[in-house]
């Protein structure tokens, strides 16, 4: 994420200007370091980036988390609303100049999403924490077209993957850091 109002940016971008606060940036180059287009992405309060990966169709998946209603500041609805002080957040890229899907993860408390790993032909796999009693659990599938579909779950340590399995793992000091998949 970054506080610059410059140097950012470059052609194709979703979002040419910062939106405020912190914003989360996603940048594509080539494997030998050119750069082929940069954007911000975020509103006006605060997005922090945590993880990102490229799912089985090649999409780009990014998450983290946000202090505000206004993340998506493009014509992509979000398919849950932000629900609280601190809401994770996930954004799902056709290119580094298109979204297409996203959805704030989260209840009342304060909710953040640490790790994103692709999952299976379908999905992506999500690891996050929160503070919140209710509001986690998505019941039905973030969609755009033919994939990717992510499920979310759990109270102190949040875990989500494509075929809707769900675990509740720690103490509610517990703090989830890293996942792999098998």
């Amino acid at each position: 994420h970054t506080f610059s109002d410059e140097g950012i940016a470059a052609d194709p971008c979703l979002q040419p200007m910062r939106g405020g606060g912190s914003d989360v940036f996603v940048a594509h180059f080539t494997e030998h370091g050119l750069l082929l287009g940069a954007t911000y992405f975020g509103g006006a309060d605060d997005e922090m980036a945590a993880s990102a990966a490229l799912g089985h169709d090649g999409r780009l998946a990014a998450c983290g988390s946000s202090t505000g209603p206004g993340s998506f500041a493009t014509n992509v609805a979000p398919v849950q609303g932000w629900s609280g002080a601190m809401d994770g957040i996930l954004a799902v890229f056709h290119s580094i100049d298109s979204l297409a899907a996203g959805t704030y993860i989260g209840g009342a408390g304060d909710d953040a999403l640490v790790q994103l790993t692709s999952g299976d032909a379908d999905g992506f796999v999500l690891l996050g924490n929160t503070t919140s009693s209710s509001g986690i659990v998505i019941e039905r599938r973030v969609r755009s077209g033919p994939a990717p579909s992510i499920f979310a779950a759990s109270l102190t340590v949040c875990l989500a993957t494509a075929n809707g399995a769900r675990m509740r793992v720690g103490t509610p000091t517990s703090r989830a850091h890293s996942t792999c998949i098998n």
